[in-house]
């Protein structure tokens, strides 16, 4: 099936032409996007866990150009993301990783992508099992914008949450 491409010309888009039109395409009720991850990280300052930000972003792929469902959905997920880290980790510090490029994805041919991943290096909490709906809910998410999702245990102890979009859909 051919490709959709649900951004704005990402080769044309200059990131304040993108900014301009996420902003106009962004609907009431859509939240924050990847614009917004910078306070999400400070708003962690006084508590823990501390958050290190990171942003990898591919000079022709900015997060300005990334498409509003895309970019509201990844914050959320880094959102819901610390906050399990905070609920459900011995984690100090987190580390929030944004970036941008390009790769295969589902066996489709090179795609641009924008993602996210939380990493820690704590232990559960004893008491602290949640439901495992948030996790649900970000493997939804990803799934409805044709992503995929790497969430678990890491091999040398703490959890990770990965999360990878593409901006380009194919269509049904």
């Amino acid at each position: 099936a051919p490709l959709q491409d649900f951004s704005d010309d990402l080769g044309e888009a200059g990131p304040a032409d993108a900014a301009g039109a996420a902003d106009a395409d962004r609907s009431p009720g859509a939240g924050p996007g990847l614009g917004g991850l910078e306070e999400l990280a400070a708003s962690f300052e006084h508590d823990r866990p501390h958050v290190d930000l990171d942003i990898v972003e591919d000079p022709d792929i900015p997060r300005s150009a990334v498409p509003p469902a895309v970019s509201a959905s990844l914050f959320r997920i880094a959102q819901e993301s610390l906050s399990n880290v905070r609920a459900h980790s011995t984690a100090s510090v987190a580390r929030l990783t944004l970036r941008t490029g390009r790769a295969r994805m589902a066996g489709t041919a090179e795609v641009p992508f924008a993602e996210v991943e939380v990493v820690d290096d704590g232990r559960p909490r004893h008491g602290t099992g949640g439901t495992g709906m948030g996790q649900l809910g970000m493997r939804e998410r990803a799934r409805s914008l044709g992503g995929v999702v790497e969430i678990g245990p890491r091999a040398l102890g703490g959890y990770r949450v990965r999360v990878r979009l593409p901006l380009v859909r194919k269509e049904s």
